[in-house]
């Protein structure tokens, strides 16, 4: 009786078994669809050559199935209505997804999505505090849009010393719109041509004459009387 019994149970345990290994393998695959075909590395690449309608396809499949390394392109996609109807909601969602996860241009991208009101109302607050993530992480145009937060006061308390600081970090690095903002910033200074021109031409002179130097501190002296050219000798020198 008692191998019968024993018998018995491991017969009842078999079929339970058999029962539930269906129902887990459903649940693995979600809603059913066959695994992904195409890898991760093949989709980013499907996506970087702007092929928008099967990187799309591809990525969301791999998402479906838990792969978390699409939310940038996911959210670009979403965001740009490429390859999918335009959603804000699911830009965002895959944006902060990649962003905690440390995707720089996400962050930066959450950035313009609260300033412009995308899919939400316009948080400047918000916008600069992802500005500030992105420029912590050396993002060129995020340190410009931080600069504006800082100089204009919107979005965090005025600070016009550490926004020039940032506008000439920036300048350092030949950002076109750092340079401009810069030149309107010290357009009201009365500051001598000739003075600007003789500072700049003795940089460019002493870095081909091979004086690294003397070079850097002569266009550090045509940026301090506004030779926003100067910039561009300076970076060469360092």
């Amino acid at each position: 009786d008692r191998f019968v019994r024993l018998s018995q149970f491991l017969s009842a345990l078999i079929v339970g078994l058999g029962l539930l290994l269906p129902i887990q393998t459903v649940s693995a695959r979600d809603d059913g669809r066959a695994p992904p075909e195409v890898s991760q590395a093949e989709t980013l690449r499907l996506f970087r050559q702007q092929r928008f309608d099967e990187a799309f396809r591809h990525a969301l499949h791999r998402f479906q199935w838990g792969d978390d390394g699409l939310h940038y392109p996911l959210g670009y996609m979403y965001q740009q209505g490429k390859g999918t109807p335009l959603n804000f909601r699911l830009a965002r969602e895959h944006y902060s997804a990649a962003a905690e996860r440390g995707h720089v241009e996400s962050m930066y991208q959450l950035g313009n999505m609260n300033l412009f009101g995308d899919g939400a109302a316009s948080n400047r607050r918000e916008a600069c505090r992802w500005y500030k993530r992105a420029a912590e992480r050396r993002h060129l145009d995020a340190t410009y849009q931080l600069a504006l937060c800082y100089l204009n006061g919107q979005g965090m308390s005025k600070n016009s010393e550490l926004g020039l600081s940032l506008l000439h970090r920036n300048a350092l690095r030949l950002d076109e719109k750092a340079v401009r903002s810069l030149r309107m910033h010290y357009a009201r200074e009365d500051i001598n041509d000739s003075a600007k021109r003789a500072a700049y031409k003795t940089s460019e002179r002493l870095t081909l004459a091979g004086q690294p130097k003397a070079a850097q501190k002569a266009a550090e002296q045509a940026v301090e009387q506004g030779d926003y050219r100067g910039y561009a000798s300076l970076a060469d020198s360092l």
